[in-house]
């Protein structure tokens, strides 16, 4: 269905020398929605269309949601599943199943942002080489396959398709080998998200696990107001002993604090440790230290009325 002119993906989107006036990205995840921003600032009439619920189904949900918000030229279709396509490029037609029935949409060109399956090397099955439930090689933590002496790190595992991952994970093929154990901590990867603005995240939520949270707008944050940045917050999740379990952020170069947000989670950090280091200001940086602080309610900064993030982002845009 896909296989026609005017259709591409995230790498061949790029070998257009001019932005199609209106593009359909099928897919509302991480590239979904870059290539969302990209060309929506390129000038085209941007249209995403996502099966789940919800965009960026793996990121917060307030913060997903706000990001959306910010994207006014953006239409998105969730809930919905294309059909058909027919046409050629320049004149596109997708049938679409939507949660109020058929539908169809008329683009110049398609995105494919749905992921990628991996490309097993050849001989993979003669192996006997074990496959994982995506379709990838099954590995261990120190990329260890099925088959003695055999090594899988990057795409082909089919689990994190991240060039940061697939170097942290040659690391630990490479350390294996050379006789050292230095695995690979999944629980602990950064996501990152590369939209306008920027979105980090580390950590997870586990199901039944009670947490207290701690949220800060970016709105009421010095360093974003120099940089007339309005959208964002910064969010942190604690267990019952204070312990960091999540961070999740929006907003200017947030991508930039997310490193040590990891750190902090993957050591189990308490507040009161994470809050110990001096905090300068006026930064971006600061959003953690307020986000934290407000989870242990001494938050001097809260916002009038409380320090609801989603509460305060509402009244700005009242």
């Amino acid at each position: 269905m896909f296989d026609r002119p005017g259709v591409y993906t995230s790498e061949e989107i790029f070998e257009l020398t001019e932005a199609p006036s209106s593009l359909a990205i099928v897919g509302g995840g991480v590239i979904g929605l870059e290539m969302a921003g990209v060309f929506e600032a390129l000038g085209s009439k941007v249209t995403v269309i996502e099966k789940l619920p919800r965009i960026l189904a793996s990121e917060d949900a307030e913060l997903s949601q706000e990001l959306v918000r910010n994207y006014r030229k953006v239409r998105f279709m969730t809930e919905t599943a294309v059909e058909s396509l027919e046409g050629e490029a320049g004149q596109l037609k997708l049938s679409l199943s939507t949660p109020e029935g058929l539908a169809e949409l008329e683009v110049a060109a398609v995105l494919l942002a749905v992921g990628r399956k991996p490309n097993l090397p050849a001989g993979a099955g003669e192996l006997g080489l074990e496959l994982n439930a995506r379709g990838g090689l099954k590995v261990d933590a120190n990329m260890r396959t099925s088959c003695a002496n055999v090594y899988a790190v990057g795409d082909v595992t089919g689990e994190y398709t991240l060039a940061y991952v697939a170097a942290r994970e040659a690391e630990a093929a490479v350390w294996d080998i050379l006789g050292h154990s230095h695995p690979v901590d999944y629980a602990h990867i950064p996501s990152i998200v590369f939209t306008q603005p920027e979105i980090a995240s580390v950590g997870d939520l586990p199901q039944g696990l009670e947490l207290k949270s701690g949220s800060f707008p970016v709105t009421a944050l010095g360093r974003a107001r120099t940089m007339e940045a309005s959208t964002g917050a910064a969010k942190v999740y604690v267990d019952e002993k204070d312990r960091l379990r999540r961070v999740s952020l929006m907003g200017p170069n947030v991508t930039e604090l997310v490193s040590w947000a990891s750190l902090a989670v993957e050591q189990g950090l308490t507040l009161a440790e994470f809050l110990k280091p001096c905090y300068p200001h006026p930064t971006m940086a600061e959003m953690l230290k307020e986000a934290a602080e407000d989870a242990r309610g001494l938050c001097l900064n809260s916002v009038p009325g409380g320090s609801s993030t989603k509460a305060y982002l509402a009244s700005c845009r009242a």
